[in-house]
């Protein structure tokens, strides 16, 4: 799973055994370990709330999200799972959980086996 955060924005972008692993145990987790030997983990829940709801605590972020809206992002034509939250001052936290392509072009080192194919990609 990968984590980007950028201004008031967090997306996660899963892998095919990760939508695996969080269709069957209900929930997803990653980390990031630190030099200081901490480690700074992140993750989804399935949960049985209405909308997306977002943890942060002991070095860690989870997002919950209703089990309904992750039914519906389990068909293989679905990609993305978008929400807003509102923020104090007429600001927003945008959410974004995402299906993790192949890219289009090799990038050395990186290993994309696991990643679901990518839709524009003409030769595969």
């Amino acid at each position: 799973m990968k984590l980007r955060i950028k201004g008031n924005s967090i997306r996660m972008r899963l892998s095919q055994g990760d939508v695996k692993t969080l269709q069957e145990l209900g929930e997803v987790w990653d980390s990031t370990q630190f030099p200081s030997m901490r480690s700074f983990k992140y993750g989804i829940v399935s949960s049985a709330a209405p909308e997306i709801h977002v943890r942060t605590a002991d070095f860690r972020i989870r997002l919950d999200v209703p089990l309904y809206q992750l039914e519906k992002w389990f068909d293989p034509a679905e990609v993305t799972i978008s929400n807003e939250l509102q923020l104090p001052g007429d600001k927003k936290l945008e959410i974004l959980v995402e299906k993790d392509f192949q890219c289009l072009t090799t990038r050395p080192g990186e290993d994309e086996s696991d990643l679901f194919p990518n839709p524009l990609d003409k030769h595969g």
